[in-house]
């Protein structure tokens, strides 16, 4: 599945019938903030659609520290995650890029931050890589 950026109410729609044609059955993390995740209507709005295989990871800052990064990478490796969903802004997408980095990799964020890893697609969180869909 290739990632793809959906915004507003035709977004989700059109983000529902991709992700359910091409995802289906897949165990996936919602990523998101609980109060505006429910203040927009995305909850009922998404709640209806992914119930069945959704864990859902909103326990962190707006700027994520390195202990809430890590709480969500054990999420998504614990539960066999095979796809993401982010809901909300920028530290919402930054903290499922984060996990998505991270959760699939033997990386740590320290050899992230010391610069033992090269700069590449696959070492930047903030670019495409070959991991887990996210949509």
């Amino acid at each position: 599945m290739k990632n793809k950026t959906h915004f507003g109410r035709d977004g989700a729609d059109s983000f529902l019938d991709v992700f359910i044609t091409d995802a289906g059955s897949a165990q996936t993390l919602l990523v998101c903030k609980p109060n505006s995740y429910s203040a927009s209507g995305a909850k009922e709005y998404f709640g209806r659609h992914l119930a069945d295989n959704v864990v859902t990871f909103s326990d962190f800052a707006p700027n994520p520290k390195e202990e809430e990064v890590l709480r969500g990478v054990d999420l998504f490796r614990r539960n066999n995650i095979q796809a993401i969903v982010a809901v909300g802004g920028g530290s919402v997408i930054d903290m499922a890029k984060l996990i998505n980095y991270f959760g699939n990799t033997g990386q740590t964020l320290d050899d992230y931050a010391t610069g033992d890893l090269p700069a590449s697609v696959e070492t930047c969180p903030m670019l495409a890589g070959r991991f887990v869909p996210m949509v």
